[in-house]
């Protein structure tokens, strides 16, 4: 390899570091989020390279890539002519989004051979590192600074289920074993703080992998479910129950009161709702939806066919609410399409992964612990419309790729 070639991969592989470390420090905004200008100059980049680093994308990738952003632009130019010009140039708006995130999975994939997996890591883990505090300082001094963007409670909690197990895999792997717990510890109560129960258990299963699996093998696997069921021995007892009560009440019901919280608790009955929401909207326009973001500027009368309804249903403003739910959002502003392109998307990265795991480096696990807790995520928040869940998917599907390819050579 020629000097020169070296150079441009060098510099290939510094701006991917920093497209990363953006990724999971989404804090400014310069017209758009600062990483899109990043990724802009990698493909720069990229065209000087030589032609042989780039790479065909493999055709179930380019399948399943594609029926989503063929969803999406159905979803947008199939926005009923009977809700008003303005949910159309709503959604056609953010179409450009679905064009970028699909191009970003399109682009890392041919480049893979490039892409430098301890680069992504290390720059994610600073990311996240950083990222925490300056949350901290902008919800406190940096209110109303124009290129200082503002992140809400449920997008830090799920910034932190996609790419803290990555941080986290980086930790234990660079440093040690007390630094780990050190940084799992602050992660743990950062969910606590912003009251997330779906994150403090996704994130704890995180933390609880990346500390006790070796190998992903019933035999690795086995002094894992020991533990696990002393843990789960330990949470019985009264002061256990009694201390989490205390700390967080909510992740308290949601462990011992599950009855409780499937008949009265808002924020579940309130995921429900938006459901029957979706479905409701579906039987109206069920192919392609109310169109991209319309979900909440959509009016639906619910029937409330499940039982808690009376505490949301009438509940003012309701329409006015987020879906709160990736796929309802996706079953409701695209129609059968959107909702089935981005199952499919999941369901074909899950069944990859399953496909390697005789053939993954263990030190590759926190990457897929992280999309498994976006996905299952996915249920409480419309977490699919924003780009670092995309890079995430991204990454997911370079480091198949990667496995694949590295089987065929043989």
């Amino acid at each position: 390899m020629s000097t020169y070639s070296s150079s441009l991969i060098k510099t290939w592989q510094k701006t991917f570091r920093r497209l990363s470390f953006l990724m999971a420090f989404p804090g400014i905004v310069i017209v758009f989020n600062i990483s899109l200008y990043f990724f802009l100059f990698l493909v720069a980049t990229s065209s000087r390279l030589h032609k042989g680093i780039k790479k065909r994308v493999p055709l179930i990738f380019k399948i399943t890539l594609s029926f989503f952003l063929v969803s999406a632009f159905f979803s947008v130019f199939g926005v009923p002519t009977g809700i008003g010009s303005p949910s159309f140039l709503r959604s056609l708006s953010v179409l450009p989004n679905f064009i970028y995130w699909v191009l970003l999975c399109f682009f890392l994939i041919q480049y893979r051979e490039v892409v430098d997996y301890l680069v992504f890591e290390k720059a994610i883990f600073y990311g996240v590192i950083v990222y925490v505090p300056f949350w901290f300082i902008r919800e406190n001094f940096l209110q109303g600074m124009p290129i200082v963007q503002k992140t809400s409670q449920n997008n830090l909690a799920f910034l932190m289920i996609c790419y803290s197990p990555i941080a986290l895999g980086y930790a234990k792997k660079a440093y040690s074993r007390l630094f780990f717990a050190f940084i799992s510890t602050g992660v743990l109560l950062l969910m606590l703080y912003l009251e997330r129960r779906a994150g403090f258990v996704l994130v704890g299963a995180s933390v609880f992998a990346i500390y006790f699996i070796k190998k992903l093998s019933l035999k690795g696997l086995f002094p894992v479910f020991l533990f696990a069921g002393f843990l789960f021995i330990l949470g019985q007892t009264n002061i256990v129950r009694s201390a989490l009560d205390s700390v967080s009440p909510e992740i308290h019901d949601l462990m011992y009161e599950l009855e409780d919280v499937r008949v009265s608790d808002r924020s579940y009955l309130t995921r429900v709702a938006m459901w029957e929401k979706a479905k409701i909207i579906i039987e109206e326009n069920p192919l392609t939806g109310v169109g991209l973001v319309n979900f909440h500027h959509s009016d639906v009368v619910l029937r409330g066919d499940f039982e808690g309804a009376q505490y949301v249903i009438n509940k003012r403003d309701f329409n006015r609410l987020s879906a709160h739910n990736s796929y309802a959002s996706a079953l409701g502003e695209g129609g059968i399409l959107l909702f089935s392109a981005l199952v499919l998307l999941i369901i074909v990265n899950s069944i990859g992964f399953i496909g390697v795991l005789d053939r993954l480096h263990p030190q590759l696990y926190p990457l897929f612990y992280g999309f498994i807790g976006m996905i299952f995520h996915f249920t409480a928040i419309v977490g699919y419309l924003n780009v670092y869940s995309w890079f995430i998917t991204a990454m997911v599907m370079v480091t198949l790729t990667k496995v694949w390819d590295a089987k065929n050579q043989y």
